[in-house]
């Protein structure tokens, strides 16, 4: 019985030390590119509401005819109306008290964004801007094999320091998003695009 289980234990520490010898090394790095972005959207939320009508004169106003008239103005620059999607469920969270919609506006040029937030009425305020750019199933396949490269890079260095030889790509991470949003418009800023990857040492 001794014997067997010395044996057994014996047979169990082989196993284990076969499978750390076995276990392959590797190393972990990130690789980053960097892009100008194209093909902008450009977000306009506006909110109508009763609690901005300050002057004594337009207090007792309905919401209805608040939004008239900002839809006027509105109009009377070319814009469809149709186009300010209601958020209804947006506004409730933003802790207005009094009656209230809150819209959003969604458009590619600039110009016509500008317009938007250049319309002033009483009630009627901008909330705030956002400009996103959407990548396109190419980009995003040029930017992430891009960011590999510098990822190879990057670990064929660090391995050859360590005098071992880079091995075959076993994982890709990739958190990055086909729409990127909060983007600065002026100038010609880049972004980064980033991606782990790990690879065998040889």
């Amino acid at each position: 019985m001794k014997k067997l289980t010395i044996l057994c234990v014996t047979l169990m520490i082989s196993i284990s030390t076969y499978a750390q010898d076995n276990i392959p090394s590797t190393i972990e790095v990130s690789g980053t590119t960097y892009f100008v972005p194209a093909n902008f959207t450009y977000i306009a939320e506006i909110v109508v509401s009763r609690d901005f009508l300050y002057d004594y004169y337009n207090q007792n106003r309905s919401l209805a005819s608040v939004q008239e008239e900002y839809f006027q103005q509105i109009t009377s620059l070319g814009i469809d109306t149709k186009e300010f999607k209601e958020d209804k469920i947006g506004y409730l969270t933003r802790g207005y008290t009094k009656e209230g919609v809150l819209f959003t506006f969604s458009t590619t040029s600039i110009k016509t964004l500008e317009k938007v937030i250049s319309v002033t009425t009483p009630g009627a305020r901008i909330s705030r801007t956002i400009i996103s750019a959407i990548l396109s199933p190419e980009q995003i396949q040029e930017f992430a094999t891009a960011a590999i490269e510098k990822a190879r890079k990057k670990a064929k260095m660090m391995a050859e320091k360590q005098n071992k030889k880079l091995g075959k790509v076993l994982k890709i991470v990739d958190h990055e998003r086909d729409r990127i949003s909060n983007l600065t418009y002026y100038g010609e800023e880049e972004y980064p695009y980033s991606v782990k990857v790990t690879f065998a040492l040889l």
